[in-house]
């Protein structure tokens, strides 16, 4: 049991191991604890401290990676009859931990890929790490839009910040007040996301109308996103098969598009003027 890497727990209270280690000596430990290859704790932090108390120095062990662990996690917290329901601010960190722990798998896979275009690079990383939180979400108790909501509330009251794309704005101190409010909530058992996640959207909502900083977050991320939508789109559409169904309208609504275009980065640039400028958090 030594061998394994517990890192940062998930859980702020263990809850009654007395009760589970008694039904483990009775009925024996009927879910292993699941680990990574690399010997790390996805899921059973309860049963290794319960099978401590019981003196054991051995403990079975369930290995999983990214294609495996949904099953796995999913299994267990469905059959696991003396499981400690996590609270949302518990279930929220226990995501993060595991999707931390099962990412260099999903790396690797994403590695292996032959079909990014360069113009994707801009989100290099994004479907590896949605898939990769999604899988770690399992078995949590919560959806993972549900856990989102907690992981903003997480990053505004205690770093004090409210993520748009890849930047990072600082909040106000009043808004993380608000935010520190709502986190007592949610670490509590059966707490309502909901109505904490809203107060707190509300308090950045009044904060986001008056900051400049956040409203030019949002302009650079939906310039992002629509230029990647630009650069994968278009390769996929056959340009000779197009110009074989192409009819006049639809030359018309190409060569506009194409003009609007042209006009639009001519702008920008007359705007922007010469030399490179560095934001900072930005490349």
């Amino acid at each position: 049991m030594d061998a394994i890497t517990i890192g940062e727990r998930d859980r702020t209270d263990l809850g009654d191991l007395d009760e589970l280690a008694a039904s483990i000596a009775e009925v024996g430990l009927l879910h292993p604890v699941v680990i990574t290859e690399a010997r790390e704790l996805v899921a059973g932090g309860r049963r290794l401290a319960a099978v401590r108390l019981l003196g054991w120095s051995e403990v079975p062990v369930t290995i999983v990676d990214l294609a495996t662990a949904p099953e796995v996690l999913r299994a267990e917290a469905d059959e696991n009859t003396c499981r400690k329901s996590l609270t949302p601010y518990e279930a929220s960190r226990a995501r993060e931990r595991r999707a931390r722990v099962l990412a260099p798998k999903a790396k690797e896979r994403q590695g292996r890929r032959t079909d990014l275009e360069p113009s994707a690079k801009l989100a290099e990383g994004s479907q590896a790490d949605r898939e990769t939180r999604k899988v770690a979400a399992v078995g949590t108790g919560y959806s993972g839009s549900t856990l989102d909501k907690v992981d903003r509330i997480r990053d505004v009251a205690e770093r004090g910040v409210v993520r748009q794309g890849k930047a990072e704005v600082v909040v106000p101190e009043p808004v993380r007040e608000v935010a520190r409010q709502a986190l007592g909530e949610v670490k509590t058992t059966g707490a309502a996301v909901e109505p904490a996640s809203r107060r707190v959207e509300e308090a950045l909502a009044t904060y986001v109308q008056e900051s400049a900083d956040v409203q030019a977050a949002r302009l650079r991320r939906e310039v992002y996103r629509l230029i990647v939508q630009l650069g994968d789109g278009l390769p996929k559409l056959d340009a000779a098969r197009v110009a074989e169904l192409c009819d006049e309208d639809m030359w018309a609504a190409i060569t506009a598009a194409r003009d609007r275009l042209e006009a639009w980065t001519r702008d920008v640039g007359t705007a922007r003027g010469p030399g490179l400028r560095v934001i900072k958090g930005e490349k």
